[in-house]
């Protein structure tokens, strides 16, 4: 517990738990049931259309459905960037070209791994 600079607002808060003060967490819940109530609605509407009918900013929506807040599932065409290239995606954290390549990557560090460890042997000491 201390004092903090809301990351919203800028206004100073006794920080809890949240990194933004008390005022805009009541904002920030009456966005996020703006944009759920809408998309119950309007189970078919993009990112976009939600953003300009709630006046929600997009980067809320996309952090509400990264936290797990909002889900994709019943809402199709409700897509959000990929966290490493931005092309749009609608589950997971990374699109399905940047998890082949991060699949890959983490393939060729294991193998080289093992081929070092083949290489360099085991040491046994005898006391």
């Amino acid at each position: 517990m201390g004092l903090a600079n809301c990351r919203n607002c800028g206004r100073l808060f006794n920080k809890v738990a949240r990194d933004i003060c008390p005022i805009c967490i009541r904002e920030e819940e009456q966005q996020f049931l703006d944009v759920r109530n809408y998309l119950k609605e309007n189970r078919y509407a993009s990112t976009y259309e939600v953003s300009e009918e709630t006046g929600v900013p997009i980067d809320v929506i996309i952090r509400f459905i990264r936290e797990g807040r909002l889900t994709v599932v019943n809402t199709p065409n409700l897509t959000y960037p990929c966290e490493r290239c931005n092309d749009l995606i609608s589950k997971g954290r990374f699109c399905s070209k940047c998890t082949a390549e991060l699949q890959k990557g983490f393939e060729s560090v294991k193998k080289e791994k093992s081929s070092m460890e083949k290489k360099s042997g085991k040491y046994y000491f005898k006391n």
